[in-house]
């Protein structure tokens, strides 16, 4: 499981390959330097909560299954 990137942490962006010798007029050789401030949900994270949510309502009295079961996080597909 990942734990995210640690607040106040620094991280490097670019587009510089370190394999080989880069030609700054062919291409961006820029540096970016982040800084991580704080926690951000993802852009997703209301969504992936609702599903949760779902899952637990639809497993709650199953004693073998847990509300996160892999099995039910594989959506299959209807078929009509």
């Amino acid at each position: 499981m990942v734990g995210g990137i640690p607040a106040l942490s620094f991280l490097i962006a670019t587009r510089i390959s370190l394999s080989g010798q880069t030609d700054i007029r062919e291409e961006d050789t820029s540096i970016v330097l982040l800084r991580v401030l704080d926690r951000a949900n993802l852009p997703n994270a209301d969504e992936a909560l609702r599903v949760r949510v779902e899952n637990a309502q639809r497993v709650s009295g199953e004693i073998e299954k847990n509300w996160d079961d892999r099995e039910l996080w594989i959506q299959q597909p209807t078929i009509y």
